[in-house]
């Protein structure tokens, strides 16, 4: 499993166009087959734009399923947890309809 420490591969997590830069990178990945561990620690608050560009894209291109079985995400505070899953709940209950 390759490690990706999200400081270390974007300049921010706020704007759509790193948002867009980390779904380029994970991407590859993805296509490889390589499970990959993303790791948040001491990263800033991610926005919505960020969340929109990177992991919305990776669920529109992937799916639900292939995005949460390939990339593990470590390294989180608890309130990053809680928005994480409830911006992946958001996109598991589109995949259903």
């Amino acid at each position: 499993m390759k490690q990706i420490i999200l400081k270390d591969n974007v300049k921010d997590t706020y704007t759509n166009a790193e948002g867009a830069s980390l779904s380029i990178q994970l991407k590859e990945f993805i296509k490889s087959g390589e499970r990959i561990e993303l790791s948040l620690s001491n990263s800033t608050p991610i926005s919505s734009s960020f969340f929109n560009s990177s992991f919305g894209d990776l669920i529109e291109t992937f799916g639900y399923e292939a995005v949460r079985e390939n990339i593990k995400i470590t390294g989180v505070t608890s309130s990053q947890a809680q928005l994480l899953k409830g911006y992946f709940d958001a996109y598991k209950d589109r995949s259903h309809c």
